[in-house]
C-alpha cells in the first residue's frame, strides 16, 4: 500500500464519519415502537477496518457500512 493509498482510506473514513455526525446531528429522535427492538447499528470496528491494509478486508469493511447503514 501506497502512501497515497493510505491517505485516500483516512479521508474516505473522515468523510464517513463526518457525514454520520452530520446527519445524527440533524435527525430527530425517532419513538421506539413498543416491542420492536432497535436495528443494529455499524460498530466502529468496521470503520477502522477500511484502513486495513488487506484490501480484501477493507472492502468486507465497507460492505457491512453499506448493508448496515441507516439513516
Amino acid at each position: 500500500m501506497t502512501l497515497n493509498d493510505g491517505i485516500k482510506r483516512f479521508m474516505l473514513l473522515a468523510a464517513a464519519l463526518a457525514a454520520a455526525a452530520q446527519v445524527g446531528a440533524q435527525a430527530p429522535a425517532a419513538k421506539p415502537r413498543a416491542g420492536a427492538q432497535p436495528p443494529p447499528q455499524v460498530p466502529l470496528q468496521a470503520f477502522l477496518g477500511v484502513l486495513n491494509t488487506n484490501q480484501v478486508a477493507a472492502k468486507a469493511s465497507l460492505a457491512r457500512i453499506r448493508d448496515g447503514w441507516r439513516d
